[in-house]
């Protein structure tokens, strides 16, 4: 597949501490994110550029010259300083640019965006190919900041600062951004009094060590790595098949208040499924998983009664940490279900915040029928995703998640009939339907859309903090070209659930052609939270495109291969024969891409 390509002024924008902004004053954030994007489409144009890309608190733009780029930077600058102020960096470089699924992507990009990063409000910071190109205009005041090695780039890059009149000039010593790590030597022994600067700070480390050794091991504490799987509770009621839907909304709701918790790192349910009613040891689960402990436990129903028994295992010496009988009342469910998360974590000497304690104790319902309904729905619903990323033989079965896809709808329902105020019902009926607008690739569903909105919506103005909610509207967003607003609900989404698998795999690709250690970051979390499910197959190939973008062609066919080995017998297979293909194309080896295509 032939790209095109074109040699362009590469001008790439970001607001300094937007996400702190939003967090401080939403409206504010927003008024300022506004004035932005319509001083930056009105200046660009201006200039005979164009505006490629918007990342949410950040654009990339392409222009014919260096000349008009760097006009056009110093007056959206002059133009952001008045009110209401935008505190915003510009990193400007030549490059080759080439544009695929409507992104600019290659290696000007990446080199942009480096440059970008070291900039602070109110910066113009430009690479040493600009600076040739308007050093003989005297119109523009340049000072070198010295040279940088900058991350994934092969060889040092000078970078110079625009020093206008009302341009701020960063010093060298404070700047900071997206730079290679110093080795411990350059660090440490970098002047004359070196040998007894490592021998002090090499004291202290030792007398760090001890310490925290007397601390974590002289008093029995637990190792600070915290990473934990849920395993399914095990039914033991006497109906069990009229409880088993029951059983595990139990595992999944004491999974979701782990998760609020940001120091914890546990494992998605997806992935923890593959183990239900395994003889594998909790040892042999847990180096699967990649975590250190596990939660198990059964849960017991009689009518109105219920008793839920957990336990929390250190699996790499096998002891149980804590165990505990939780009986009560079906109303006092919730309770129960955040006192045991609140055990867990105590146990793991996890500090929870107010906010993080705010919404373990939320109460979804008071109504059973209607959580009865809702675990059901959770059933189904679950079934339905499996079935669209399961086997071919699954996926040919359409009657049967068509049936589901139905049933789903029919029980979200049922939940609104019975508790109008169960927020996490709107949500789940919104992620079905995106499931129809998404999969049924032969019929048009662009209706389905405003239904979603709705619902999405109405679900959050009955929980502002629903990471579903702001996970729908991202959706939403997207999807009808509104990238601005599909970022910031995305980043609602993550800082409310920073454990989430598909917040952080849906930021990974948000960054995957602008900022890639952002991506790669929030894609190896992704693996991490789901390290073994019907989904993981997919976040290596999304890991594969990013360092496709990087031209690190060795580490894209790795990661394509994992998803190939992964994908098995599978739709996921899909995408990996295409990429591998697409991969060797680039890479110029074209027996590969023939041997690829005819599997695909």
């Amino acid at each position: 597949m032939l790209q095109q390509r074109q040699l362009a002024a590469i001008f790439f924008t970001d607001i300094v501490g937007y996400t702190g902004m939003m967090q401080k004053n939403e409206e504010h954030a927003v008024a300022v994110i506004k004035r932005y994007n319509a001083v930056l489409e009105k200046l660009v144009v201006a200039y005979r550029g164009e505006v490629v890309n918007y990342y949410g608190d950040g654009s990339l733009c392409i222009f014919q010259t260096a000349i008009e780029a760097v006009q056009c930077a110093i007056e959206v600058q002059a133009e952001l300083k008045k009110d209401p102020q935008v505190p915003l960096r510009i990193g400007l470089h030549i490059g080759e640019v080439f544009f695929e699924n409507g992104k600019a992507l290659g290696d000007g990009v990446n080199l942009a965006s480096r440059v970008q990063s070291l900039g602070q409000e109110n910066t113009i910071l430009v690479s040493e190919e600009i600076h040739n190109k308007i050093n003989n205009h005297p119109e523009f005041k340049l000072v070198s900041l010295g040279t940088f090695e900058f991350k994934n780039v092969g060889k040092p890059m000078e970078v110079f600062a625009i020093a206008n009149e009302g341009l701020f000039v960063p010093q060298k010593k404070k700047i900071e951004g997206k730079l290679k790590e110093k080795k411990f030597s350059d660090k440490i022994f970098y002047n004359n009094t070196s040998i007894i600067t490592s021998a002090i700070v090499l004291l202290l480390i030792i007398i760090a060590a001890f310490f925290a050794y007397k601390r974590f091991n002289g008093h029995g504490a637990i190792d600070k790595d915290k990473s934990i799987a849920v395993l399914p509770f095990k039914n033991e009621s006497a109906n069990k098949e009229e409880n088993e839907p029951f059983c595990n909304g139990v595992t999944l709701e004491i999974l979701k208040n782990l998760t609020w918790m940001n120091e914890l790192q546990p494992i998605a349910p997806q992935s923890v499924e593959n183990y239900r009613d395994s003889k594998m040891s909790l040892a042999d689960i847990a180096k699967e998983l990649g975590v250190k402990y596990i939660v198990q436990g059964t849960v017991q129903r009689y009518n109105n009664e219920v008793k839920v028994f957990a336990s929390l295992v250190n699996t790499e010496d096998g002891r149980q940490i804590w165990a505990d009988d939780f009986p009560g009342q079906m109303e006092n469910i919730f309770a129960l279900q955040a006192d045991i998360a609140q055990k867990i974590a105590a146990a793991l000497r996890i500090k929870i915040t107010p906010a993080e304690q705010s919404r373990i104790s939320r109460v979804s319902t008071t109504n059973i029928k209607a959580l009865d309904a809702y675990n059901e729905a959770i059933d189904s619903y679950i079934k339905l995703q499996y079935a669209s990323l399961g086997t071919y033989e699954a996926m040919s079965q359409k009657d049967k998640i068509y049936e589901n896809y139905l049933n789903t709808l029919s029980l979200c329902d049922k939940v609104m009939e019975l508790d109008p105020n169960m927020a996490e019902a709107y949500s789940l009926k919104a992620k079905t339907y995106y499931y129809k607008y998404m999969h049924d690739s032969f019929n048009s569903h662009l209706h389905l859309l405003d239904t979603i909105s709705s619902l999405g919506q109405k679900a959050l103005a009955l929980d502002q903090n629903s990471v579903d909610a702001y996970m729908v509207m991202s959706m939403y967003f997207n999807d009808v070209n509104q990238k601005d607003s599909a970022w910031s609900n995305l980043e609602k989404a993550l800082a409310l659930g920073p454990n989430n698998f598909n917040a952080n795999r849906a930021m990974g690709n948000f960054y995957s052609s602008t900022d890639f250690e952002k991506s790669l970051h929030f894609l190896r979390k992704a693996l991490r939270l789901d390290p073994s499910s019907v989904w993981t197959p997919q976040v290596y190939t999304d890991m594969g495109l990013v360092y496709q973008n990087l031209c690190d062609f060795q580490k894209a066919e790795s990661c394509y291969k994992k998803a190939l080995a992964l994908s098995a017998n599978s739709s996921a297979a899909i995408g990996s024969l295409f990429q591998m293909g697409n991969i060797y194309l680039h890479w110029g080896k074209p027996d590969s891409v023939i041997k690829y295509a005819q599997q695909l």
